[in-house]
């Protein structure tokens, strides 16, 4: 996408930052910075979650992992309640976690998601191996399941922050970086924040209005949507490119959890 060239008008950043601060002002007013409020957006391909290709499987393979995920599937009703108490299904649920199948290891996964804040600190060293893992998306629905353990997971802070500086690991580790600490949550709202203010025309504020979308759904979500209708072609053009860009993250980690 190239820079909108908006002369005296506000950009996206600015009028992101304007719905979240709650300022009174016009959209078409000049302002300071106004020109260095544009967005500068990441590569596409670093923008974009990147799909992993599973290996094909020999009929033996196939016929492994059906039998596992039944398994699997066994501890766990339509409902989404659990056949077993926690700690008998985490007794079940923990040989899968390092079965040689990704697919299994995910669905493994997914019941400990499923059992969420239900689960104490005794619990996140099953998961913690799996932030290594050689699959990426083993790694993603970890953190993910991770995240709904909140506080409990504290001891993987460290190894999210690290986790964001991987561009295919980035969104879904700062999303369990705000849900299990909250501190880290408000830090990270203000750099964010800092990030649309800057006058530094290299600051990356298109990333910064992705992430603000993605994390806060809906403070941010209906702002960039109302924008879609706003009288600067460049800025309804930026709030569409951020909304597709959300939408994809939203869509994938739906797909992860809800294979």
């Amino acid at each position: 996408m190239s820079q909108p060239q908006l002369n005296n008008r506000m950009g996206l950043a600015g009028l992101i930052l304007i719905g979240i601060l709650g300022m009174q002002a016009s959209y078409d007013q000049p302002i300071a910075h106004a020109e260095s409020q544009k967005l500068t957006q990441k590569p596409a391909a670093q923008t974009v979650p990147r799909e992993v290709k599973q290996p094909k499987l020999t009929p033996q393979q196939r016929s492994q992992r059906e039998a596992a995920l039944k398994e699997l599937g066994m501890l766990v009703l339509e409902s989404g309640d659990l056949v077993h108490p926690i700690d008998l299904t985490v007794q079940k649920v923990h040989p899968f976690l390092k079965y040689p199948d990704s697919q299994v290891r995910q669905e493994a996964i997914r019941v400990f998601h499923r059992m969420g804040s239900a689960l104490s600190a005794k619990h996140v060293g099953y998961l913690t191996p799996l932030l290594n893992d050689a699959d990426i998306e083993v790694k993603i629905v970890a953190i993910y399941a991770l995240a709904e353990m909140k506080a409990h997971a504290k001891s993987v802070v460290p190894t999210l922050k690290a986790m964001r500086r991987n561009p295919d690991l980035e969104m879904a580790a700062q999303w369990g970086l705000q849900n299990i600490d909250t501190a880290t949550r408000s830090k990270r709202l203000q750099e964010l924040l800092q990030q649309l203010q800057s006058s530094n025309p290299k600051a990356p504020r298109y990333h910064a209005v992705l992430e603000l979308g993605y994390m806060y759904p809906i403070e941010i979500q209906p702002q960039l949507r109302k924008l879609l209708q706003h009288s600067n072609s460049e800025v309804r053009k930026d709030a569409e490119s951020v909304l597709g860009a959300i939408d994809q993250y939203a869509q994938r980690k739906h797909k992860l959890l809800n294979p």
